[in-house]
């Protein structure tokens, strides 16, 4: 179970190798809302549909959206310092 000391951090690489054949790129399947202490990191290329659908997922969420060009060290350190 998620706490506050020990929150649970989910990371889906790559969502742009999803099979657009069977719509997953959708992205239909994410939860629209996340238990308390549980954190979802999401990867994918811009030139992709997984982008575009990210983009629309949180475009009421603007906050919740980092868009970083690469992963870096301090990216990631910052990252879970927010936690």
């Amino acid at each position: 179970m998620a706490t506050s000391d020990r929150p649970l951090v989910l990371l889906l690489d790559g969502l742009n190798q999803l099979c657009i054949e069977h719509r997953a790129d959708r992205l239909n399947w994410l939860p629209g809302t996340l238990p308390a202490n549980v954190h979802l990191v999401l990867s994918t290329t811009t030139d992709h549909s997984t982008y575009r659908a990210l983009l629309a997922m949180t475009a009421c969420l603007p906050d919740n959206l980092d868009r970083v060009s690469q992963c870096t060290t301090c990216f990631i350190q910052s990252m879970y310092e927010r936690l």
